[in-house]
């Protein structure tokens, strides 16, 4: 069994029914619409652990909302506890974020000692302390632990695509931008707004980028692919196909729908199964659409 990340509604509606099956979400009294809602949300990173077509544990980690990770949610199906599956979770957290910050953190309720006892057998100390935050009567438990920083690229090979946006030169990403017909007024501000809110690809070789793209997508029904250059003088040697493949075999962006508008690239996009979408009757756009 290995770790991967949550993709599927089906996926999701199994971890929200895990959830409402177990502690401390019992107790908290959240119920199946309350916790489908928490595992359709991709502004979280989700992991999830399956057994054959079953899903038997899941992570989810806010990467946004702290200067640490912050572990929401760990939860394991009641007839795989006990068999190191919560630690396997709490390890691969750990190795993921390790680079952020150097500590990691989570939040346990009062009431729910088995999982306190394994944040802390794995290292996790008290920090803090929420009375009567989640329910009344009990409280919040803030455990951290510091980890190790890892390097900023490891093994990548000369050839590699990123998603980590402390990885993206924005620099290099504005400069290569502004002059391209697309792009016509952007500025910094208006660039680093697009970053923060998209899906972001850089594709590097010899560690330095060389290229970049973005998805501005729902998750589950829709991505549109933007953005995308390599810069003049790293083209033709195969960099914007290994950032387009990567793009598209991207665990949450496979099997839904795509659009994306060229001027002159329809052969490189040809290539991965784009084709021309000549429904003036179905489609209309606002705000320089019709020009573009």
């Amino acid at each position: 069994m290995e770790i991967e990340v949550l993709t599927t509604i089906e996926e999701a509606k199994q971890c929200a029914r895990l959830m409402t099956e177990s502690d401390p979400w019992i107790t908290l009294k959240r119920n199946y619409n309350h916790c489908l809602k928490l595992f359709l949300d991709r502004s979280r990173d989700i992991f999830i652990l399956k057994d054959a077509e079953k899903v038997i544990a899941f992570c989810v980690v806010h990467t946004n909302c702290f200067p640490q990770p912050y572990i929401k949610s760990l939860g394991v199906h009641a007839d795989y506890r006990r068999k190191g599956i919560g630690n396997s979770l709490l390890k691969f957290a750990e190795e993921k974020y390790g680079g952020i910050n150097g500590k990691i953190f989570i939040a346990v309720s009062s009431f729910n000692n088995d999982a306190r006892k394994l944040y802390e057998r794995a290292g996790y100390r008290k920090v803090g302390e929420f009375d009567n935050y989640a329910t009344v009567g009990h409280s919040e438990i803030i455990l951290q632990k510091s980890l190790a920083e890892k390097p900023k690229v490891v093994n990548k090979g000369p050839v590699y695509v990123s998603t980590d946006k402390n990885e993206m030169d924005v620099d290099f990403i504005f400069d290569n931008l502004k002059n391209l017909y697309w792009t016509i007024n952007l500025t910094r501000e208006n660039l680093a707004g697009r970053i923060l809110n998209s899906i972001c690809f850089g594709v590097f070789a010899n560690g330095k980028q060389v290229g970049f793209a973005r998805v501005v997508t729902d998750y589950f029904s829709f991505a549109y692919l933007a953005d995308v250059f390599v810069t003049e003088k790293e083209r033709g040697k195969g960099y914007s196909r290994v950032l387009i493949e990567y793009i598209l075999e991207y665990p949450v962006l496979k099997d839904i729908k795509w659009l994306l508008a060229t001027r002159d690239m329809h052969g490189l996009y040809a290539k991965f199964g784009f084709t021309g979408v000549g429904s003036p009757d179905r489609f209309m756009g606002k705000n320089g659409w019709k020009s573009f």
